[in-house]
């Protein structure tokens, strides 16, 4: 199975997760599972081998979104978010091959054995997205040298990374570009 991601202007999106997934059963509950996750290369183009036959969903994620520290700022403005500001804008989310970002409408990838699947295009869908503020509480013992902050989506068809950074001591942190969701 392989394609090439694109961003919403057309233009190919290096490093975006692609997750090949299928149905199974996590906690008792019926859900999709991704069976493999691969990273698109400088141009765009990601390749998964070695599937075995049946019927699956491609989906495409921007890369992590960096955690960043000190007084939160609208990435493009640069000017400062406050619980006053509306700090609603458009950004890349999940997209699923068909054209969606939702996986309910997503197409549907049958593969037979031994069958080659090529041109799976996924182009990436703006949708409205926001800042996040975050903070946290260190040990004041100073047993803790850093700490890796992660927001992980959480949600019945996977459990994927937004958003990582690496702190030292506590402080504010914010995230921006995140799209509505559970985390």
């Amino acid at each position: 199975l392989s394609g090439i991601v694109y961003d919403g202007l057309g233009h190919p999106l290096r490093r975006a997760a692609v997750s090949i997934r299928r149905e199974g059963t996590r906690g008792g509950r019926q859900t999709y599972i991704a069976f493999y996750t691969r990273y698109s290369d400088d141009t765009g183009r990601y390749l998964v081998e070695g599937l075995a036959a049946g019927d699956y969903v491609v989906e495409a994620s921007p890369k992590a979104l960096p955690i960043l520290e000190g007084a939160p700022q609208d990435p493009l403005t640069k000017r400062p978010i406050t619980q006053d500001t509306d700090s609603v804008a458009l950004g890349i989310g999940p997209t699923y091959c068909g054209d969606t970002t939702e996986r309910i409408a997503a197409a549907v990838i049958r593969i037979s054995e031994g069958e080659d699947r090529r041109d799976i295009d996924i182009r990436m869908k703006e949708i409205p997205t926001t800042c996040l503020v975050l903070s946290l509480q260190l040990p004041r013992s100073g047993s803790v040298k850093a700490i890796t902050v992660v927001l992980a989506e959480r949600y019945p068809m996977s459990q994927s990374r937004v958003a990582l950074g690496t702190f030292t001591h506590a402080s504010p942190m914010y995230v921006c570009s995140v799209v509505k969701g559970n985390y």
